[in-house]
């Protein structure tokens, strides 16, 4: 991810009125997040406070593109058990957080043309339909667990330069990342459930610099 990672950009919508933190590890899988998660959680058991916390938390879950590669590379995740393992990093989320939001993100599509170009990413066997359908996997099981859904794959190919979105035809490029932190803003927006999560409607941590001039000039005491 560069500079204008969509993390990033989320993080200076939120400036000053939530942590937008990022756990995102190049190259994992599902398979992968869902040994982090029983790590995390059994850890996070151990906090009192963390079912407090589950109130004010949004998850996101952004798997897929590396599950699935070709059966031919390691990192691949046969489609069935990238569903369950989805599945199951819901379920424990909201074990561990019972009033946590959740957003499974679907993984882009895949410009074949540009990944033919990169010589590493040339034989790893990925395919537009084949991440098409990781992305329908996902969306499944966002409806069965009842939590909100992402279609990246989706919403990017309805642009018409939505190859200029990728790197390199699997890595989001910086217009990439601006249309998912911008999508993503939408879904919040549009959500009933997460809207109260939307940066326009948090409140901003400490005043704005200019109310603290009266203080400042020593008309006012500090307090």
């Amino acid at each position: 991810i560069d500079a204008g990672g969509w993390q990033t950009l989320l993080a200076s919508k939120y400036g000053r009125k939530a942590d937008i933190i990022n756990r995102g590890f190049s190259g994992y899988n599902s398979r992968l997040g869902w040994w982090m998660v029983q790590q995390i959680s059994e850890a996070a058991k151990q906090s009192p406070d963390t079912i407090e916390r589950g109130k004010d938390t949004l998850l996101t879950v952004f798997f897929g593109a590396n599950d699935s590669v070709g059966p031919h590379i390691f990192l691949h995740v046969p489609l069935e058990e990238y569903g369950d393992n989805l599945r199951k990093i819901v379920r424990r989320s909201k074990e561990v957080l019972p009033d946590v939001t959740i957003v499974l993100i679907s993984p882009p599509p895949i410009d074949e043309e540009a990944v033919l170009r990169v010589e590493w990413l040339r034989e790893n066997g990925r395919s537009l339909f084949q991440t098409a359908a990781y992305a329908e996997e996902c969306g499944r099981v966002a409806e069965e667990e009842g939590v909100l859904f992402l279609d990246i794959n989706s919403l990017m190919q309805t642009q018409p330069d939505w190859k200029a979105m990728l790197s390199d035809g699997l890595h989001l490029s910086g217009a990439g990342n601006a249309f998912l932190a911008q999508q993503f803003l939408a879904l919040l927006h549009d959500s009933p459930t997460a809207r109260r999560f939307h940066p326009s409607l948090l409140p901003q941590h400490m005043p704005h610099f200019a109310a603290w001039k009266p203080a400042l000039e020593g008309e006012q005491e500090l307090d």
